[in-house]
C-alpha cells in the first residue's frame, strides 16, 4: 500500500501512459494503492504488485512527449557501396508516412541530416550500421521499422547492395596411413587400461565382502 502511496504522490507514469516494467509493455490501464494494470500489446491486462514497481526502472515513453528515436539496425558485406546503403535507407525512412522531421531551425542551418546513418563496427561478416528515425509515437515507430525491414530489403536487392551471409573457413589436413593405425592402438590401449582399472576395483571390492 506504501507503494502505491508513492507512486500516487511522485506520478512516475500516469493512466494512459506507455510503459515497460520489467518484461511487459503496454499501456497502463489502472493504478490501484496495491497493484497496477498494464493492457499489453495483445489486448491481455498484466496485474502488477506496486511493491516490485517501485523496485523495478520503469521506461515511460509518454511522461513528456511521445516523439521516439527509433534505431533501425542493418549490416552489408564489406563489397558494397555503403554510401549507396546510407542514402537508400535514409530515402525510405524520409518516404515513409510515419517518419517525421525533428530537427531544429539551428540544425537545418549547421547542415544536420534529417536522418542519421552511422557505422557501428566491422562485424565477422558484415558491416554493421544504424539510422535513427524520428516518429511522432513508439506505435508508429514499429509500424515505420517493420516497413523499412522490407523496402529497404528491396531496394538493397534491386541495386545491388549485399546481405552478407556467415562465413567460415576450413582447413583440412592429409591424414597418413600410418597416423589411422597409431590412433587405432592408442584407442585400444585406452580401452585396455579402462578394462583393467575396472578389473581392479571389482577385485577390492570381493576382497571386503
Amino acid at each position: 500500500i506504501i507503494s502505491g502511496i508513492f507512486i500516487v504522490i511522485f506520478r512516475p507514469f500516469r493512466v494512459g501512459d506507455n510503459v515497460i516494467i520489467q518484461t511487459q509493455g503496454g499501456i497502463i490501464e489502472d493504478i490501484t494503492l496495491r497493484h497496477t494494470i498494464i493492457r499489453n500489446w495483445e489486448n491481455r491486462r498484466v496485474i502488477i504488485p506496486n511493491s516490485i514497481i517501485s523496485n523495478e526502472t520503469v521506461l515511460n515513453s509518454t511522461i513528456n512527449e511521445t516523439k521516439i528515436c527509433n534505431h533501425f539496425e542493418f549490416g552489408i558485406s564489406y563489397d558494397s557501396d555503403t554510401d549507396r546503403a546510407k542514402e537508400i535507407v535514409i530515402e525510405e525512412a524520409q518516404n515513409h508516412p510515419n517518419y517525421i522531421d525533428n530537427r531544429t531551425g539551428q540544425d537545418k542551418l549547421d547542415g544536420i541530416e534529417p536522418v542519421l546513418v552511422r557505422i557501428l563496427n566491422w562485424g565477422d561478416s558484415s558491416l554493421n550500421m544504424k539510422a535513427y528515425i524520428w516518429t511522432e509515437d513508439s506505435a508508429k515507430g514499429f509500424v515505420l521499422r517493420c516497413d523499412l525491414y522490407e523496402s529497404v530489403k528491396k531496394r538493397f536487392d534491386s541495386e545491388g547492395i549485399e546481405f552478407p551471409f556467415p562465413h567460415r573457413t576450413i582447413v583440412t589436413k592429409e591424414i597418413k596411413k600410418g597416423d589411422y593405425l597409431i590412433e587405432f592402438l592408442l584407442v585400444k590401449l585406452v580401452f585396455l587400461l579402462e578394462l583393467l582399472n575396472i578389473m581392479v576395483k571389482a577385485k577390492t571390492l570381493l576382497a571386503f565382502n
